[in-house]
């Protein structure tokens, strides 16, 4: 899926859980914990993976 590459990428790459959390306010621990695999990408809520998405366009807009 294309838009679970896009929050992949977000999650591995130079921005904090703590970064991405304030942005999108999301709970932090649970952002860290699909970052270390404790928890499957696939199995996000719709609304989270909504949220993880445009950041990641937005973030790639500001590049």
């Amino acid at each position: 899926m294309i838009i679970q590459h896009h929050i992949e990428k977000l999650l591995n790459g130079q921005i904090t859980a703590y970064q991405i959390g304030k942005a999108t306010n999301l709970n932090i621990n649970m952002l860290q914990k699909y970052i270390t695999g404790d928890r499957k990408i696939e199995n996000m809520t719709l609304k989270t993976a909504e949220k993880l998405y445009k950041y990641y366009i937005d973030t790639q807009k500001e590049s």
